[in-house]
């Protein structure tokens, strides 16, 4: 790997020997996923395929929705797994190794979540900067405190700008708003091609972070947030 390429390897494995590995580059800079795939994708990747109601793309910007594209292959390999199947995840960064045991449907949204928003979906691709601080299978707690933190940092350094920060959460419960209507048809989407439901479990988990951390930045919960710094 160059100084221009970051890593990260997902093993998943399974009980019976069974091993699964995906390898994820991304462009140091920005954080977007690079691949190597190219067109024609599968038709259910088609932006206008159950097309998220708050998506701003065109059909002369892009003929695909960049998360469907990006999802496409991983949706396709666990279109067949179960969701309750138990796995031995191994998640190796260029600063370290995480090892869990879990539920295929927890440690398949985690690496979900990254090809979701590592895409060019002009609404995921706000939370790159979780991925770049990435913690696999993450407890709603520890979501709550990285993603409230990296968006006060933001707003901090708009201060120290001269513009106008949002100290309230204001945009922030905005943009979780955007993300449960992304997820939630997205879900609708794989719905129509997986034989087993194990994509589908991965994405309604990650929705289920959405909705709380939209419900915290609506009413914020003071004594929650305090309790994290305690």
């Amino acid at each position: 790997m160059t100084k221009e390429v970051i890593q990260f390897k997902y093993n998943f494995v399974f009980s019976q020997d069974k091993k699964l590995e995906f390898i994820l580059n991304f462009d140091n800079k920005t954080f977007e996923l690079l691949t190597t795939d190219e067109p024609p994708y599968p038709r259910w990747t088609e932006l206008n395929y159950h097309r998220c109601p708050n998506c701003t793309l065109t059909e002369e910007q892009s003929k695909y929705c960049p998360t469907a594209v990006n999802l496409s292959q991983l949706i396709k390999t666990f279109s067949t797994f179960v969701s309750y199947e138990t796995v031995k995840l191994i998640v190796e960064t260029p600063q370290r190794t995480y090892i869990k045991d879990t539920t295929l449907q927890k440690a398949l949204g985690s690496l979900i979540g990254i090809y979701m928003a590592t895409s060019n979906c002009p609404i995921l691709s706000k939370l790159r900067p979780l991925v770049r601080f990435h913690l696999p299978v993450a407890t709603s707690e520890e979501t709550l405190f990285r993603v409230i933190s990296i968006y006060l940092i933001n707003q901090y350094i708009l201060y120290k700008k001269g513009k106008e920060p949002d100290w309230e959460l204001n945009k922030l419960k905005n943009l979780y708003e955007d993300i449960k209507i992304v997820n939630k048809t997205f879900c609708t989407r794989i719905s129509t091609i997986v034989e087993k439901d194990a994509p589908l479990n991965a994405v309604i988990v990650l929705n289920c972070f959405a909705e709380w951390i939209h419900l915290l930045s609506t009413k914020p919960d003071l004594n929650l947030l305090e309790h994290l710094l305690m």
